[in-house]
């Protein structure tokens, strides 16, 4: 325990310096971020954030385009380049680009995934991912979306609960999708909301007629909601559903450990994923340094199953857990970095990271 409290001090101090932009010009445009963060997947990932706002000098085009890089105690490397922008009233883009080569561990898949299952790899990735939207009725948006880019998968080790022979995706490949995207956003915030929604469904087909080396189509639904009184205490909701049909990589299956956070994030992987998870976020304090501080609890369940008719909900897994939030900015949309720890059956895991869980 000493060393987490040690941990949760080190990592607010730090806090501090990225909450004050090294440089910046003028009028406010470039911003740069150190980062740190910490799971017990990861260990200690430190690295930068380079971000550029518009700051509304553009008449028809407002947004951000960030810049993350990203490396961890375990030799694993991120970078992330993501644009967001408004073009008039009506219409929004968004683009991302994301390569990373990343050590890390894969389970038996399944629900019924054996703890002892974890065995290492490396896992290769460039992908290019772009959404057009059009607003259809005030925050409801009507899109299009694509991804495509190339898998690699090295360094396998092998156990007897992993068969990689036969684990479609072993071999990586390249990968192409087309879809559509349907969103209702009515958050009065981005960072910290306190009331509204955020609900998207997604559609997209990936087919070696358009260049992909796997045919599999992915569905996905996002329900969130916030509800509160005051800043000093809001409940958010998520319940989530991933739903991925045909010859799927296993990069690309529904993984049930992105969800729950007392779980690693591949750990119960399958074609299907449902989730559901409640947090109530406190902000209890009202002057001094205190007002800064934050505190949450959180219930988290969900399953993956490789049939739809397999789901049993009496075979659910959960995680519970509490967390201290520290605000690092003075603006009313809270930017907060956040300190979890969360407990299943087998044990718990820790997470400190910005912004909150969703």
């Amino acid at each position: 325990m000493k060393k987490l409290v040690s941990l949760l001090i080190f990592v607010i101090a730090v806090s501090q310096i990225w909450a004050t932009p090294v440089f910046r010009s003028s009028p406010k445009h470039w911003f740069f971020f150190p980062l740190l963060a910490y799971n017990s997947e990861t260990s200690l990932v430190y690295g930068g954030v380079v971000i550029y706002d518009t700051a509304k000098q553009h008449k028809n085009i407002d947004g951000q385009w960030t810049n993350v890089v990203q490396h961890s105690l375990e030799n694993q490397f991120r970078y992330i380049t993501k644009g967001k922008f408004t073009l008039g009233r009506n219409y929004y883009t968004s683009i991302a680009y994301r390569y990373k080569k990343w050590p890390t561990d894969i389970y038996q898949l399944g629900n019924d995934s054996h703890k002892d299952s974890e065995t290492s790899y490396t896992e290769i990735e460039n992908s290019l991912e772009f959404d057009f939207y059009r607003r259809v009725y005030r925050k409801l948006f009507l899109g299009v979306n694509a991804e495509f880019g190339d898998l690699e998968v090295t360094k396998r080790e092998y156990n007897e609960w992993v068969d990689w022979d036969n684990l479609l995706g072993n071999d990586g490949g390249k990968f192409f999708g087309l879809g559509s995207v349907l969103k209702l956003d009515t958050r009065n915030q981005f960072n910290y909301p306190t009331n509204g929604l955020f609900y998207r469904a997604s559609y997209r087909y990936y087919d070696e007629s358009i260049g992909s080396d796997y045919n599999f189509s992915m569905t996905e639904i996002d329900l969130k909601n916030y509800f509160s009184t005051s800043e000093m205490l809001v409940l958010a909701t998520h319940i989530d559903g991933k739903f991925c049909n045909g010859n799927t990589p296993f990069q690309r299956l529904a993984k049930l450990g992105d969800r729950l956070r007392g779980y690693s994030s591949r750990r119960f992987m399958d074609n299907h994923r449902v989730s559901a998870r409640a947090e109530l976020r406190m902000a209890p304090f009202r002057s001094g340094y205190q007002k800064r501080a934050g505190f949450v609890l959180f219930a988290e369940t969900g399953q993956v199953a490789n049939e739809l008719d397999d789901f049993d909900f009496s075979q659910l897994k959960y995680s519970i857990g509490t967390g201290f939030r520290y605000k690092l900015t003075d603006s009313k949309d809270r930017l907060n970095m956040r300190f979890d720890i969360a407990f299943t059956e087998e044990g718990y895991s820790l997470n400190v990271s910005a912004y909150e869980e969703f």
